[in-house]
């Protein structure tokens, strides 16, 4: 697991974010830690904020997949109040969001917040590297040390 601490007001976020975090806890390397991570719809949202081309792809990506709404990101966008969310950032979201068909619309739609905190958590869970791939992830640490990072 990679986790990457930032600032508060680093990112765009919906109002009542705070109350939504997930807590993952990692137990790599004999460090009990807890993980605070966004709630997927929460990430979405500050994704939308930025619209950058690999924010477009994420996003894209776990609404293809099924893993969250259109209308509940929607929604969520709305509840954006940050003054950094300029008129014309959030009409270019919306865009983005209505350019998907009515057919992913529907079917995503049935997806409930908590069922997607759930697949979240079993994920972050199952990505946890067990004893004889510790070795493994180690190099492939090394390896994204020298790889840029970002923050969303």
């Amino acid at each position: 697991m990679y986790a990457q601490g930032v600032e508060e007001h680093t990112a765009v976020l919906p109002d009542g974010w705070q109350s939504r975090l997930i807590e993952v806890h990692a137990t790599e390397h004999q460090i009990r830690s807890v993980v605070l991570c966004l709630d997927p719809y929460d990430l979405c949202a500050a994704k939308l904020a930025r619209l950058a081309p690999n924010d477009r792809s994420y996003i894209s990506s776990l609404i293809d997949s099924g893993d969250i709404s259109v209308n509940i990101l929607a929604n969520r966008l709305n509840e954006v109040r940050d003054p950094r969310m300029s008129d014309g950032i959030r009409i270019q979201a919306k865009d983005f969001l209505d350019a998907f068909d009515t057919k992913t619309i529907n079917a995503s739609a049935k997806i409930a917040p908590e069922s997607v905190k759930a697949a979240f958590r079993s994920r972050l869970d199952a990505a946890t590297p067990d004893a004889t791939s510790k070795q493994a992830s180690t190099t492939e640490n090394k390896n994204k040390a020298s790889r840029p990072r970002h923050s969303l």
